[in-house]
């Protein structure tokens, strides 16, 4: 006997409930895509690949359920205000949701197709991308061979056409669909009108199975009037929703109202302006205690990597040296060793201490041509502290997205090098409750990356080669 299954109250009123089902029924087309096309380029098994997409969506379902307002807040400023996606992103999230997507895909255990269709590093870069959609697209195939590999990857199609998925709500002949659309006629080998009947067919077909007033479903708005590419789309508006304070908390609003009125009633103690009462000032801000140099275990370890590189057992090993230096040794609370790619063209955060395990940072991929900066440090060896003082130039130098993760003002960088050649950047920081990062401690800092180096450099010498 089958159980009866569990039914969902749907209510046509419910703004959560919509946006919830709305990106499940995005990610389920998008699987109807993938099937499609999958068998039509021959890019694996469209079985396991529809799956895949659709299981791909979770992270999306689940921040339009739990933070429907940030979301929809999101869609509206890139939308309808033309403000760039990564700024938008950022400014209602502190990342970019391609960060969030694959920590929560993490969290949740995804299996192992959808979870890298989230990693970053397993999708095309943005170069490559608009390579893809370049009417020369078969030149950078011919020259390029890593933009030939990924053309092949099975992650490529899929996060092209849950994008294509995503943006067909806003029309059909919108730029970002015909972009996509672009790049899939790319891929299969076809031409742009063949495949967008197809997919305008696969769109009527897939609507015809789903129809319920909850969803938007794709093949709406191939009924709409023709509308021209720069159009805004039609979205939902952001709006801010009131809930109900907590009565502790509004006890406490009402007590700093109070000593404010006070202190406006008594002209002859009135403060200096910015210097009254306010809720920052009633809001105890935690300060970390000052940071200390334990001389011992920074010596020892200094003396290691100089004297003792043989008990080393692989470079693995000593780079987590190099970090015990800066946390146990130096006291800082985090610090990252960036490795440079086999391109050398990008720094991978592989070696970390003091970053939570759903850090951004852990994620990040820092592209030598857009941060100039750290590009600097791959050149020759050289180290920067960098504090309020320079912060703004320094800044001009890093891509948004890097500044967005990193998010502080106060930190030290310095380059690692083996037999000549650049192994990666080590870093560290301060965070704005800790103290400035002092001199001393910067010289110490030097000192650790030095002996780093040079430990690199004798096991590189000692190594037998293959």
């Amino acid at each position: 006997m089958v159980k009866k299954a569990p039914q969902l109250d749907l209510h046509e009123s419910d703004a959560y409930q919509k946006a919830y089902l709305q990106a499940q029924s995005n990610s389920s087309f998008a699987g109807v895509l993938v099937e499609n096309w999958a068998e039509h380029i021959s890019a694996g098994s469209p079985e396991k690949m529809k799956w895949a997409t659709i299981i791909a969506g979770a992270p999306v379902w689940v921040l339009w359920r739990i933070a429907y307002g940030q979301m929809r807040k999101c869609e509206w400023q890139v939308g309808v205000q033309w403000l760039k996606q990564e700024k938008a992103q950022i400014a209602n999230f502190g990342c970019q949701l391609d960060d969030l997507y694959r920590m929560i895909g993490r969290q949740l255990n995804l299996p192992h197709m959808s979870q890298q269709v989230l990693e970053r590093a397993e999708r095309p870069t943005t170069k490559q991308w608009a390579k893809m959609l370049s009417p020369r697209y078969l030149d950078y195939l011919d020259e390029d061979n890593k933009l030939k590999h990924a053309k092949s990857k099975p992650a490529t199609l899929i996060s092209l056409l849950m994008h294509l998925a995503s943006q067909i709500n806003n029309g059909w002949m919108s730029r970002k669909s015909l972009r996509a659309q672009t790049i899939l006629t790319h891929l299969s080998g076809g031409q742009l009108p063949s495949t967008i009947n197809k997919n305008n067919d696969l769109a009527v077909k897939y609507s015809r199975q789903l129809l319920f007033p909850q969803v938007l479903m794709p093949a709406a708005s191939l009924l709409w009037p023709q509308r021209s590419m720069q159009d805004k789309p039609v979205l939902r508006p952001a709006y801010s929703c009131w809930n109900k304070v907590p009565e502790e908390v509004q006890a406490k609003v009402q007590a700093i109202a109070q000593q404010t009125q006070k202190a406006k009633q008594a002209p002859a103690n009135k403060p200096a302006r910015g210097t009254g009462p306010g809720i920052a000032d009633h809001i105890p801000k935690k300060k970390h205690p000052p940071r200390k140099i334990n001389e011992n275990v920074l010596n020892e370890i200094i003396d290691k990597f100089n004297k003792q590189v043989a008990t080393f057992k692989d470079i693995h090993e000593i780079m987590l040296t190099c970090n015990k230096a800066l946390h146990e040794g130096l006291g800082m609370r985090h610090a990252f060793i960036g490795v440079l790619s086999k391109s050398t063209d990008s720094l991978r955060p592989v070696y970390s201490v003091g970053l939570d395990k759903e850090s951004p940072i852990r994620g990040m991929n820092i592209r030598l041509s857009e941060n100039r900066f750290i590009g600097k440090l791959i050149i020759k060896p050289a180290s920067f502290k960098v504090d309020r003082d320079n912060y703004s130039q320094v800044k001009t130098m890093l891509c948004e997205e890097v500044v967005g993760l990193l998010k502080n003002e106060n930190f030290m960088v310095m380059s690692l090098f083996a037999k000549g050649k650049p192994i990666g950047v080590v870093y560290t920081d301060a965070s704005a409750t800790e103290d400035r990062i002092s001199d001393e401690e910067y010289v110490a800092f030097k000192q650790i990356c030095q002996s780093t180096s040079h430990a690199l450099d004798a096991y590189a010498k000692r190594a037998k080669p293959k």
